[in-house]
């Protein structure tokens, strides 16, 4: 190659300056240059154009990862595998191995936190398995697996660990299976690199350098728990003895990451033995461990879903099992609760048998006499959940159901308003199934269920805390059952008349957000009693009454929800042709067009736009606002415009007010 095109490439492939990473990434010039001179040296080696040619894949690669934009460089990234066969093996692994490298280890911390940026870097890692043929095969791979294995302790985050730890395992199952000794000698170096730092870092401060030994450390068991079935027994043996030096750490953070890789030692268990294996380190954990023993519960969805639970001596698991719910503490029963339905679904999926299942149900019937705020609520969120999955297994013994109802009856007494809450969303979950046909209640449980939610609906009707939402759909469960009949004509309406009673507590309230959901309340209330064309209701009065007061409040948010509640009020009534109450609600509220604020009467004229079925005693009473203000006559003509009939008579086009009289003028015309 002439020295004017070795200049000229030099030139052409220069990385940008200043900017080759945004704000998001660390990446600095300097930092390429490792990359860059290998490309640069390759350039002057070559000895003709088709050479030269072939880097250009490569070069074409950096330049566009300096790009701002991460989506340009996540389809560089998507693209490695055509880049790496353009290059070939040998200038493939030369190159890419050092781009790959450059951008793992110059990653910000706080990456991580960025959805874009992490796209670009998932897209990277998950290239990574793809290219160890194309780079010259297994021999190689360690071009690729030491900047992962390099990097890992820098992520911060479970997510990101977990993907670096699938590429991690990917790429040396491939070493494993060509040249095991390779392997086990880069896995061992590092394990022990990580588990006892030789070098430290002169800048980092004391307490900086104790969190970077632990995540190290953190890292090493990872490692261990990702990759430990694929070593001989002698590699093993190293690595489950640092495994157990590390479960014993004085670094709390260690200590705990100990426990929790255990699930990752079932998960990847691939024969009977390993499973076995991974069970005796619970149970050494369990002997010997120092604390966070309770994380030892985050094993059971793992191990009754893994293959190898069918053939092992269950009563293993079951002693293990059972040692585990020794553990009386809060922490320990939170943790329990935490894993009760993931268990019990892989428990059906893999067709245990009930003995196991009854360990599970009657440890959690146990915990609901905990008396601690925490364990009740969450026994009262999974109760519904268990009731459900009792109802879908066809071979769980039934006398669990009357447990759990007396579990739901006993909730009536609670005072805290999320136990209550809970238990509202649980009863619904039920009644939800029950209405979609998913799972069959008899009549007498569905009528349970509904005075349970009713009760509880009822405990909370006081509470400013009691969240409405949880209300909200209780109260149309209780109306769709109503609607198909499960409760005689008689109930249904004492049923009804006590939702009104429930909503109506609040409007006493001294917090305006609380009177605005009565009215809130009213109208879903209404509106749902009008989807399930149920009209048969006694409560009226109390309506009425309501609407009344909440028209005349000192906030005018609860004045214009007033008003709307009334429109929705008149509509239910012509809907199903209900004159007479119509009368009755249009007498209640007529009065307030003597009320001193002119923003009632405004509110009150709004309320009538679908009352005009009633006929002459409102076009009556809508005659007399013509000598009231101009707010209010401005009210009426906003009710009369999308009005089909016409009402010239109403029509105040001669009124002093300008406005007033251009509006009435306008409406004339058509």
């Amino acid at each position: 190659m002439s020295e004017s095109t070795s200049t000229n490439s030099s030139q052409l492939y220069e990385p940008k300056s200043g900017t080759y990473i945004d704000s998001h990434r660390s990446v600095q010039k300097n930092q390429e240059l490792g990359v860059h001179k290998i490309l640069k040296q390759s350039f002057q080696e070559m000895n003709d154009a088709s050479d030269m040619k072939a880097l250009l894949p490569i070069a074409i690669l950096l330049d566009e990862m300096s790009s701002d934009s991460s989506e340009t460089r996540t389809y560089c990234l998507q693209n490695l595998s055509t880049i790496a066969l353009a290059l070939g093996p040998a200038r493939a692994k030369g190159l890419i191995g050092g781009f790959i490298s450059n951008i793992l280890k110059d990653q910000d911390e706080g990456i991580e936190d960025i959805p874009e940026e992490m796209k670009v870097m998932y897209t990277l890692l998950e290239s990574l398995p793809r290219l160890v043929n194309l780079i010259g095969g297994p021999d190689h791979a360690p071009v690729l697996l030491q900047p992962l294995l390099d990097t890992i302790a820098d992520r911060q985050k479970d997510e990101t660990k977990t993907t670096y730890l699938n590429v991690i395992r990917s790429i040396s199952a491939k070493m494993f299976r060509q040249n095991r000794a390779q392997i086990e000698l880069i896995l061992t170096n590092k394990i022990e690199e990580l588990q006892s730092p030789k070098e430290q870092n002169a800048a980092l401060q004391m307490e900086d350098m104790k969190v970077r030994i632990s995540k190290e450390q953190q890292a090493a068991l990872q490692i261990i728990s990702y990759h430990y079935n694929l070593a001989s027994p002698e590699t093993l043996k190293i690595w489950l003895d640092i495994y157990k030096q590390l479960m014993l750490s004085n670094t709390q953070e260690v200590r705990k990451r100990a426990v929790l890789v255990l699930k990752d030692f079932i998960n990847n268990a691939e024969t009977d033995d390993d499973f076995q294996l991974s069970l005796s380190l619970a149970k050494e954990v369990f002997t010997n461990g120092k604390d966070f023993k309770s994380n030892l519960f985050l094993i059971v969805p793992a191990a009754v879903r893994h293959p190898s639970f069918q053939k092992l001596n269950k009563q293993a698991f079951i002693s293990l099992y059972e040692s585990f719910v020794t553990m009386q503490n809060n922490n320990a029963y939170n943790v329990f609760l935490d894993i009760m339905i993931e268990s019990l679904n892989n428990m059906r999926e893999n067709k245990i048998e009930q003995k196991i299942y009854n360990l599970l149900l009657d440890q959690f019937l146990k915990l609901s006499l905990v008396q601690e705020l925490e364990i009740k609520r969450k026994i009262a969120s999974l109760i519904g959940k268990l009731i459900v999955f009792i109802k879908e297994s066809k071979f769980i013994y039934k006398s669990y159901l009357s447990q759990f109802q007396q579990l739901i009856q006993s909730t009536a007494l609670e005072k805290n308003y999320q136990i209550r809450q809970n238990i509202i969303d649980s009863i619904v979950l039920i009644l939800n199934q029950n209405l979609e046909k998913k799972l069959y209640y008899s009549q007498d449980e569905t009528r349970f269920y509904i005075r349970q939610l009713f009760i509880n609906l009822q405990a909370g009707d006081n509470d400013p805390k009691f969240k409405f939402l949880s209300k909200q759909k209780g109260f149309m469960i209780i109306l769709q059952h109503i609607s198909d009949g499960v409760f005689d004509q008689q109930e249904a309406n004492q049923l009804i008349d006590s939702l009104v009673k429930v909503i109506r507590s609040l409007e006493v309230s001294t917090a305006w957000r609380m009177r605005h959901q009565t009215l809130v309340s009213i109208k879903d209330l209404l509106l749902n009693l009008i989807e399930l064309k149920y009209h048969d209701i006694p409560c009226f009065d109390e309506l009425h009454q309501s609407i009344y007061l909440m028209l005349q409040d000192r906030i005018s948010a609860i004045r214009e929800e007033s008003y709307k509640a009334l429109n929705i009020l008149f509509s239910f009534y012509k809907q199903f042709n209900k004159k007479q109450l119509s009368l009755i609600c249009f007498e209640k509220v007529k009065g307030l067009i003597e009320h001193q604020n002119y923003l009632v009467r405004v509110n009150l004229i709004l309320g009538l736009r679908e009352a005009f079925y009633i006929g002459e005693p409102l076009i009556a009473f809508l005659k007399t606002t013509h000598k009231h203000t101009p707010n209010v006559k401005l009210a009426l003509l906003e009710i009369l415009l999308n009005q089909k009939q016409k009402y010239p008579e109403l029509l105040p086009i001669n009124d002093p007010d300008q406005d007033v009289r251009e509006c009435a003028q306008y409406l004339s015309k058509f």
